[in-house]
Order: C-alpha cells, then structure tokens, then sequence
C-alpha cells in the first residue's frame, strides 16, 4: 500500500510555499490569477449537486487503507454542508477522510487572514488547491480543491489514534486522497 500512495503522491507536486494565516500566500509554480491567488484551473466544474459518497471508489478507499463503506453525515458545516467520511476503525491507527462539497466561499479563503491557517498552494488532478490545517494542529490535514469561483473540494484527512504522522504526512494523506477524488470526479462530470 506504502508503494501504491508513494506513487500517487509523485502525481501531486507541491507548488508553493507555506504561510500561517498572514492573509498571503507565495507561489512558486505555475502563473497566478491576480484576483484568485491561485493557477488557472483547466476547466471549471460546478459541485452542485455532488454526492460525495461516490468521490472515492472501492478501489480507491484500499488504496487510502479504509476498511469501512463511506457514511453520510448528519453534523453541518457553518453553510449547511454535510461531508462523506471514509474510515478505518477495524484496528489501529485509526484514521478517516473527509470528503465535502462548498459551494458558498472560494478556497482562496484559507490563503487570508480570514481563517487561522497554516496554508500553502498545492495541486489536484490539474485543479489548483489550497492545502491547510490549524496552527499546532499535527494530527489532520485539509486540502481544499478550487474548482470554480465560490466553490470547492475539501478533503480532510485526520488521525484518531496510533499512527502519530506528522503535519507533513498527514498533508501528503489529505493530497493523495484529493488527488483521486478529483479523478473520480472528473469522469463524472
């Protein structure tokens, strides 16, 4: 499985540079949209009406090491979203993903002062993407896919108990998980 993620992850490269709730964000790769702060995406995908309990397939949940079928949640974002998560809780570590469609603010949010974040710039599929956590905050990781003005993917990888990854671990699970998210996407729309 190690192998299976290590070879995705070379699919995600890093494109930025990290910066803690500053209201900035530098880049270092790819040309900059001015108003956005991210790269130009290859082409928009509105989320409206996304099941994101389809986002990751059987065989992409092994790959993640889940050994649960996904759950709906009951629990609601600031905005009304639910999310999907995607757990392993058969024995230890525990971990799970969190998949959640936004479609009332851009992800650029998390490059601001607006959210206490540690962010940097980051890639998905192609899709430029806001990867975050809360500063001091070792045991999860979001990466937040910007697939339209005003929308995106936010895929959240958190441990619960056992595997003691580290921030950077934890953000490498969450990009790995948005990166096959967005390919399941992608053949859906």
């Amino acid at each position: 499985m190690l192998a299976t993620i290590a070879a995705v992850a070379v699919l995600i490269p890093a494109c930025g540079a990290t910066t803690a709730g500053t209201g900035t964000a530098e880049t270092s790769a790819g040309p900059s949209s001015p108003a956005s702060g991210l790269p130009p995406r290859p082409r928009e995908i509105d989320l409206t009406g996304v099941d994101t309990c389809t986002l990751l397939t059987p065989e992409q949940q092994r790959r993640l090491g889940t050994d649960r079928a996904p759950v709906a949640s009951v629990e609601t974002d600031r905005y009304g979203n639910t999310y999907c998560d995607y757990g392993k809780r058969a024995s230890s570590p525990r971990f799970g993903y969190s998949v959640k469609v936004v479609t009332q603010e851009d992800a650029t949010v998390y490059l601001t002062s607006e959210r206490d974040a540690v962010a940097r710039v980051v890639s998905a599929a192609g899709f430029p993407a806001v990867e975050n956590h809360p500063p001091g905050d070792e045991r999860g990781c979001f990466v937040d896919v910007s697939t339209k003005d005003g929308q995106y993917l936010s895929i959240q990888y958190s441990e619960s108990t056992g595997s003691h990854d580290t921030t950077e671990v934890a953000c490498e699970k969450a990009r790995i998980a948005a990166e096959l998210a967005m390919l399941t996407l992608l053949t859906q729309r």
